[in-house]
């Protein structure tokens, strides 16, 4: 039994290690993970060697009857050498045989495991074919704890890389048709999850699937992927390219965030023609100097490993720097 405990206690761990040792191939990488899946997938292999050989299968012998017995003990059967070294390996036979088993059994429930964690990631490639991506503008000055508040969304329809349309998504009152928004958020008579509350929780991927629902629920617009921008990172990427001027209204200081706000109060700009001409003013900054646009993408891959951008599904983010390089950066913002 304790041989059978083992085995299994190695299957979990090569189970386990090769999930782990997935994270590796995400973007960024995690190597931590993956250093601790290989290690764990080894050592079960090891324990699957040298413990299940042990394991028998076979049944236990009926009952002898006590006139048998004695029979038995008064005359004893001598066994040749012969005989008794085919008995003793017939269980080897039998624990190969259990070894090759096990081992298909753990190979096809890795494989299975790696297969539903690399579906849940696999994207088509955005460089061609038609694609829509949805893009949130996360507000942080609402506490809650995920990404912020979404106060603007866009979805960008790409042909064959590229971009085709561009429709403003305004999120108020967008709601989900059956998620329940946040308890925080229902005491203030608020039944069902918001796009302006789908990124409340602590997680991302998650509050990427709800926007895109709400999305699709609300206009019928299904997207592919979704991007995610803090303000934090406009931030960044406004300083990386600047000075940067914005056609009829003057230089970006400061703050985006407010000075998108200025728009809006000063020249009655929408809340989506305020962000479009601030992507307006980055694109056309960038695209007259290759060295600020090289800055550009470096600072894009900087905020996304601090999390101020965030990508889903993740394995999306190097075909979007892809594209962003050999198309422009109006893919991204």
């Amino acid at each position: 039994m304790i041989y059978l405990i083992i085995t299994i206690f190695g299957a979990f761990l090569i189970i386990a290690g090769i999930y782990a040792m997935t994270f590796g191939f995400d973007t960024p990488p995690n190597f931590l993970f993956f250093f601790l899946g290989l290690c764990a997938a080894v050592l079960g292999f090891v324990l699957l060697i040298i413990f299940a050989p042990h394991i028998s299968f076979s049944s236990k012998s009926k009952p002898i009857s006590l006139r048998k017995r004695e029979d038995s003990y008064s005359q004893p059967k001598r066994v040749s050498l012969s005989k008794r070294d085919d008995f003793s390996s017939k269980p080897k036979k039998r624990s190969k045989k259990g070894i090759i088993v096990i081992s298909l059994l753990i190979l096809i429930i890795g494989v299975g495991v790696l297969g539903l964690n690399f579906n849940d990631n696999v994207q088509a490639d955005v460089l061609s074919g038609e694609h829509k991506i949805l893009v949130l503008s996360a507000d942080p000055s609402e506490p809650r704890p995920g990404m912020g508040a979404v106060d603007m969304a866009f979805v960008f329809t790409l042909k064959d890389g590229d971009i085709t349309n561009i429709t403003s998504i305004y999120p108020h009152k967008m709601a989900h048709p059956t998620e329940a928004a946040p308890l925080e958020v229902q005491k203030q008579g608020v039944s069902k999850m918001l796009l302006h509350d789908s990124l409340w929780y602590n997680d991302t991927d998650r509050g990427a699937r709800y926007a895109q629902e709400i999305v699709e629920y609300n206009t019928g617009i299904k997207t592919d992927i979704v991007v995610i921008f803090s303000v934090e990172s406009i931030d960044a990427i406004v300083a990386s390219v600047g000075p940067l001027h914005v056609n009829g209204i003057g230089y970006v200081n400061g703050s985006t965030l407010n000075f998108l706000r200025e728009e809006q109060d000063d020249y009655n700009y929408t809340r989506g023609q305020a962000v479009k001409s601030l992507m307006s003013a980055i694109s056309n900054s960038t695209s007259q100097d290759k060295t600020k646009y090289l800055t550009l993408i470096q600072t894009v891959s900087d905020q996304y490993k601090k999390g101020n951008i965030a990508v889903y599904p993740s394995s999306a983010f190097p075909q979007l720097i892809t594209l962003a390089e050999s198309k422009g950066f109006g893919i991204l913002i």
